[in-house]
């Protein structure tokens, strides 16, 4: 590799976009070349100096540029679910529709379950379920 190549090299392997194989070369002709080895010195300081320097302030322009435009973003939902992807309306619906279904299986189960001890309580006399005072309550 000559000086000239090697200085066309010099950024590109500073900014870490060099092949391997070119950035092996490179290194090479710096080791044995004084010069270019001055001048990936000197760029490398100039690289962390530049580094180094913080960033200019955001402009009011850019900042209120920036919120607008966030405002504008609409944000989709993930869809992984079939309940993520309903309105909120008919959210409640299903969970006043699931709850009132809940309520109407325990109060079959239990009128099922008093009427076969009622029944049973009348035919046999070892039962768990008694009538107390006729009020319909049952142990």
């Amino acid at each position: 590799m000559n000086c000239k190549k090697a200085d066309q090299h010099i950024h590109a392997w500073l900014d870490g976009e060099l092949a391997p194989s070119e950035a092996r070369n490179l290194k090479e002709h710096v080791l044995e070349c004084t010069g270019c080895q001055q001048r990936l010195d000197e760029l490398q300081r100039l690289y962390n100096d530049i580094g180094a320097l913080p960033g200019p302030p955001p402009t009011p322009d850019l900042i209120a540029s920036t919120l607008l435009a966030a405002r504008n973003v609409s944000i989709e939902k993930p869809v992984g679910s079939w309940w993520l992807a309903l309105p909120t309306l008919n959210k409640g619906l299903g969970i006043t529709a699931l709850a009132a279904g809940l309520l109407l299986g325990v109060f079959l189960y239990t009128a099922t379950f008093y009427s076969t001890a009622i029944a049973s309580s009348t035919t046999s006399t070892d039962t768990l379920s008694v009538l107390i005072d006729g009020q319909g309550e049952y142990l």
